[in-house]
């Protein structure tokens, strides 16, 4: 009995861990291109069409000096498929030791951040190395299921002692978990009636994509998708642990059967 309490434990920690990296993004450039991501993890940055910037399979690049006051841009839009959030992001970027420059990363009703990209040359050894760095974009963005437009500009970018020039932005990261909000959205998840004899509803404001039912062992024992009524009347009479999936995240639930 101990054994299996412990896991029963496990199982519930592991489920209730893995709710932080189940809400996705989109980020998107043009209708060919886009890329579905969870919190915590990357995705490749993709041109919008009409761009100064080109497309590579998973980046956009500018491989040419730009003139103080002559700027060149590029859009990209990024889109929760949850409620909205509040988040940072954060690029990667990739330049030549030498080169120097000025990026700006604008969010509509944000103010702009600016960043200095510096000569690395003795710090790296080479002038021209590809040294990998990052923007922080710290003001916190509220990111829902419309697109939120993002536009990195590059206002400067002198090549310097390096052999060419070569800016790439190839990664985004949407930092943090989930929120408190997310989290009161997961706790309104509530299975009824508990005890159960041969069924039981689930009340959710959040879609529910799947719903799995484990013993206490951890078998798993049934898979449901979004119902009605969720039939257990070919079970015995017991304590089984059931995993419900929302378009949010996951919760894990007891459900004692008579």
């Amino acid at each position: 009995m101990k054994k299996q309490l412990l896991f029963t434990f496990a199982l519930l920690t592991t489920f209730f861990a893995a709710t932080a990296q189940s809400n996705t993004f989109t980020f998107t450039g043009t209708a060919s291109d886009s890329q579905t991501f969870p919190f915590g993890s990357t995705a490749g940055v993709y041109a919008l069409s009409g761009s100064d910037f080109s497309q590579g399979a998973s980046f956009i690049s500018y491989n040419s000096e730009v003139t103080s006051g002559s700027p060149v841009s590029e859009s990209f839009g990024i889109n929760t498929n949850g409620i909205t959030v509040n988040k940072t992001l954060t690029f990667k970027y990739r330049k030549r030791a030498a080169m120097t420059g000025v990026v700006r990363i604008s969010v509509p009703g944000q103010s702009d951040v600016t960043y200095t990209l510096v000569d690395t040359s003795i710090e790296d050894g080479s002038n021209s190395i590809l040294v990998e760095r990052t923007l922080e974009y710290p003001t916190e963005i509220p990111l829902s299921t419309a697109t939120s437009n993002i536009t990195i500009t590059v206002d400067e970018l002198a090549q310097n002692g390096a052999n060419n020039v070569r800016l790439r932005i190839y990664d985004v990261t949407v930092n943090g978990d989930l929120s408190t909000n997310d989290f009161e959205r997961l706790e309104s998840v509530k299975l009824y009636p508990n005890p159960a004899k041969n069924s039981f509803q689930i009340d959710s404001n959040n879609n529910i994509e799947r719903v799995e039912l484990y013993n206490i062992t951890g078998q798993l024992l049934k898979t449901f998708k979004e119902e009605a009524n969720y039939d257990i009347s070919d079970l015995a009479t017991g304590i089984y642990i059931a995993n419900i999936k929302t378009q949010l995240g996951s919760k894990t639930l007891r459900v004692v059967k008579e």
